[in-house]
């Protein structure tokens, strides 16, 4: 159900974009076909973006983590791919199966986006930071006790895999601790 809303905040976010404009999406529409068209639209132009920033550091000649990158990408993918194939599992026969898978992928393929600018650049863009103050602030929880919960929640062999893969290359580039690295990630994670 959470995707299914985040499903209606991209194609809210991609609703005057030209490719709508166009009229190659019923953005009016709630019948399933044309959710799903509309939702597959906007998974490919954040897709597209991703395979830009991902192409414009391999690409740099100063960059010297390719194969921590190429690592960390693959098992993005496998990740990606078994995280969002269980949500559409989850809700078949449902005719929301399909959109939720997009709309999974969106997101998932959104926050890779993010982490390779924050490796790019060393700004993070997930509000991690932001929500653990106001967590903290809000809570009776310290920051550890609110670190160890988000470490406890439950992840997949591909997820662990691919915070591991990535938290070398964030040390490599911006020498961030795994273990902050791994809840920021789970952070992240926690929104799809």
């Amino acid at each position: 159900m959470r995707l299914l809303a985040l499903t209606f905040c991209v194609f809210i976010v991609f609703w005057g974009s030209p490719t709508f404009a166009e009229g190659d999406c019923k953005k009016n529409s709630f019948i399933t076909k044309d959710i799903l068209q509309c939702v597959n639209i906007a998974y490919k132009k954040i897709d597209k973006k991703l395979n830009e920033q991902y192409s414009a550091m391999v690409a740099e000649p100063k960059f010297l983590h390719r194969n921590l990158l190429l690592d960390g990408e693959r098992a993005w993918i496998r990740y990606r791919d078994v995280h969002c194939e269980n949500i559409y599992d989850a809700i078949l026969p449902g005719e929301e199966a399909g959109i939720e898978r997009i709309a999974c992928l969106a997101s998932l393929t959104s926050s890779r986006l993010v982490e390779l600018l924050y490796l790019d650049t060393g700004i993070s863009g997930d509000g991690f930071y932001s929500s653990l103050s106001i967590m903290s602030r809000v809570s009776s929880m310290t920051r550890e006790e609110i670190f160890s919960h988000i470490e406890n929640l439950e992840k997949t062999l591909e997820e662990t895999d691919y915070y591991k893969k990535n938290c070398e290359l964030t040390d490599a580039i911006h020498a961030e601790d795994e273990k902050t690295c791994r809840i920021r990630m789970k952070f992240q994670a926690m929104k799809v």
